[in-house]
């Protein structure tokens, strides 16, 4: 268990390691939305108190002192700074807001299931994509790769194709996680297949789980 766990920091760190660095430029976030998970760098001119890094909640939100919990989730930069403004206007005369994401305290959380070695939460730096969490998970030998399951919040699951881990094959599209997310590797035994008998005239095909024969 210990090896087990050991292997799996180490495959975070090098992921933190791999994705890009933070943003200099903000201009290029304009068009993000923000997500749970995310660390948002508010600073509010000549309020120290009201300053600082603030992580966004599972439900969206962000707890200011003396506003209590804003809601946030869904929203480009620009618009939080507006919200943060429009609150404060209650308590400072003329609020100068800014809003800027801190990628590196930025995360993901998302739930592992199925043939890995770490079963459960974890938690992935901001820009991981669901490869990125099949590996940090250990893929167990059984895993069926080409049918990775992802089921988002208010979403109806999908599957990735994700067996290029496991060769040279190029992944056909590195998808980045989401808060919340549950990814499940299968089993190669899970997925049905197909096993065909050639004849003179046609094959019969038979699903191995079920053995009837079909044209």
């Amino acid at each position: 268990m210990r090896t087990t766990t050991l292997s799996t920091a180490a495959a975070l760190a090098a992921l933190a390691l791999l994705l890009p660095g933070p943003v200099q430029c903000q201009e290029a976030l304009e068009g993000y939305l923000v997500s749970p998970g995310d660390a948002l760098d508010i600073s509010v001119f000549g309020e120290d108190q009201l300053s600082g890094e603030f992580r966004v909640g599972p439900t969206g939100t962000i707890a200011i002192p003396l506003l209590g919990n804003v809601r946030v989730g869904g929203r480009t930069l620009p618009e939080v700074e507006t919200i943060v403004g429009t609150e404060l206007r209650r308590y400072i005369k003329r609020p100068v807001v800014s809003v800027a994401l801190n990628e590196l305290a930025s995360e993901r959380k998302v739930y592992m299931a199925g043939e890995v070695q770490q079963v459960g939460p974890m938690v992935l730096p901001f820009g991981a994509t669901v490869a990125d969490a099949v590996s940090a998970a250990g893929p167990l030998a059984a895993a069926d790769l080409r049918a990775v399951r992802v089921k988002s919040a208010g979403e109806e699951p999908r599957v990735l194709d994700l067996s290029g881990l496991r060769s040279d094959t190029p992944i056909e599209a590195f998808e980045p996680v989401r808060y919340g997310d549950q990814i499940y590797l299968p089993r190669v035994e899970d997925r049905p297949r197909r096993w065909c008998c050639p004849s003179a005239r046609r094959s019969r095909c038979w699903r191995r789980s079920g053995g009837s024969a079909g044209g």
